[in-house]
């Protein structure tokens, strides 16, 4: 783990404040490389991606703070330390979505062009996002004897490395967007395919987090919300296949 990174030095910073501003630097990279593929004016597809980040940020915050609500409730003052981590992914893609689709409108941008355009970028923006968290140690597996298990501190215990479990399976996601993106597909259809491979990865790796919230039926809270994403993402992937075919 190097939670500091330059530590000692002028450059000193938190490594998953700084791998999750370069995930945000990434996905803008990549959306502006598609925006002129696809022959988008660029500074409305950046407007829709400030207002999706921003949006993406606020919810993941607001997110962490109801379900880690005891741990405010002292010091609600404490809700605005974002630096001191403290994000939920599902609750951040939920507004981050809702933050793009009104931008969206509101610049005047096709819709559906605009969310497969934003699918692939979303995607290597959490893998930047959870290789900080391995970084940080936060996020951590439960013990584990299996030979590439990490010692997590304070303890030293070795671990299902959950961030890189994550990290690995949302990197595949993204080669997968970006070959449907080369190859065609029907407009609309990347978000849904992203959805529903993400909650997949996700709810599998619910069973060997440290931190899985236990919420009712004998699964998690993440899993639970990895079923209800599954569903939003196979019914886009069936509503765009269906239009296609009209």
């Amino acid at each position: 783990m190097c939670p500091i990174l330059f530590r000692g030095t002028p450059f000193q910073m938190d490594a998953y404040v700084l791998m999750t501003t370069l995930g945000f630097v990434a996905m803008g990279l990549l959306a502006h490389r598609r925006a002129r593929q696809l022959q988008l004016d660029p500074r409305r597809v950046f407007r829709v991606f400030v207002c999706a980040a921003a949006s993406g940020f606020v919810g993941a915050r607001i997110g962490y703070v109801i379900l880690h609500w005891e741990q405010y409730r002292p010091n609600p003052l404490m809700i605005l330390r974002v630096l001191d981590g403290g994000m939920v992914w599902y609750t951040g893609l939920f507004l981050g979505t809702c933050g793009a689709i009104w931008a969206i409108r509101r610049v005047g941008l096709p819709l559906w062009k605009m969310l497969d355009l934003l699918a692939a970028p979303t995607a290597m923006m959490r893998v930047f996002g959870r290789s900080g968290c391995f970084l940080s140690g936060c996020c951590r597996g439960i013990p584990s004897a299996l030979p590439w298990a990490v010692p997590f501190p304070p303890e030293g215990v070795p671990r299902h490395p959950t961030q890189l479990y994550e990290s690995g399976g949302i990197l595949a996601i993204f080669l997968i967007l970006k070959g449907l993106e080369r190859h065609g597909h029907p407009e609309g259809i990347l978000p849904g395919v992203g959805f529903t491979l993400y909650a997949l990865v996700r709810f599998e790796l619910e069973w060997v987090r440290a931190d899985a919230i236990p919420g009712p039926g004998g699964l998690s809270i993440g899993q639970w919300f990895s079923l209800a994403l599954l569903a939003v993402g196979l019914w886009i992937v069936r509503n765009r296949l269906r239009v296609s075919h009209a």
